[in-house]
């Protein structure tokens, strides 16, 4: 993943709440197996990269199955689903083909939607305090709307 991605998916964190956060491991998710995916076309074994994107992908759902509740009858469930996908990403290592991401995929993407409804209709405030603000369309380039970031001089730190 790049670095502009990285900074996107870092500005995303540290202004969302707590079911914001599952849906910005799934955009990683996708955002990953994009990556492998470009690693296998035409058909070959999948580069380095690819590798790379698929094991981060794997550390997705590791990361989503850790943050399960198993007192709700449902996180039984999605650890099954979140478990399944892994092994099927793990197939895609180990047989060099992409057959598992694709696979992985369209599992996760059912669920995607699921998760960003909910995260529609909590109101909870972000679980971060103390991170910068950024605002969007104080300045405009000239092809997209510029992000500025404003600080508070303190941030929390007192001396």
């Amino acid at each position: 993943m790049d670095g502009a991605k990285k900074q996107v998916f870092t500005r995303r964190i540290t202004q969302a709440n707590k079911t914001e956060l599952i849906v910005i491991l799934y955009d990683m998710f996708f955002a990953y197996l994009d990556e492998a995916k470009t690693g296998y076309e035409n058909g070959l074994r999948g580069t380095d990269e690819s590798l790379d994107a698929i094991r981060h992908a794997s550390l997705v759902l590791e990361h989503l199955k850790d943050d399960l509740n198993f007192r709700y009858e449902i996180s039984g469930n999605l650890f099954s689903i979140y478990d399944f996908c892994q092994r099927e990403l793990a197939k895609c290592i180990y047989q060099a083909k992409p057959d598992g991401l694709f696979v992985a995929e369209d599992l996760m993407k059912r669920l995607y939607g699921s998760f960003k409804e909910v995260a529609k209709a909590d109101t909870s405030a972000p679980l971060m305090k103390n991170t910068q603000k950024v605002t969007a369309g104080l300045t405009y380039g000239r092809n997209d709307v510029s992000e500025v970031s404003l600080s508070d001089s303190s941030r929390g730190f007192y001396a």
